[in-house]
């Protein structure tokens, strides 16, 4: 969506080939954006819910009778969420690792 050159500036005589400034700086910007977008967006949202499970925790602790009993069910529930996202963020860093790696 982003080119140095018009499209088609290579075949056709009367397209200019020029496009004024270099689109580089967009170009790192964009690409910067998009790498911190994967490399720490999913950790802080994984962070964030072992922290809530912490908090959840501790809240076990202090509950007693049927919200015991609740609160464990609520805890073994979230730690099948945090699994399920661990689980995504081991592979969509692989597959953003491999696409890297096969496109140069």
């Amino acid at each position: 969506w982003a080119g140095k050159a018009p499209q088609g500036c290579e075949t056709d005589p009367y397209v200019d080939c020029q496009r004024g400034q270099d689109i580089g700086k967009l170009e790192t910007i964009v690409g910067l954006f998009v790498i911190s977008l994967y490399l720490f967006f999913p950790p802080s949202v994984v962070i964030a819910m072992c922290l809530w499970i912490k908090k959840s925790e501790k809240k076990i602790l202090r509950s007693s009778g049927l919200q015991a009993v609740r609160e464990s069910a609520r805890k073994e529930m979230m730690h099948s969420i945090a699994k399920q996202i661990s689980m995504y963020l081991v592979s969509f860093w692989s597959i953003f690792v491999l696409t890297m790696i096969a496109t140069g």
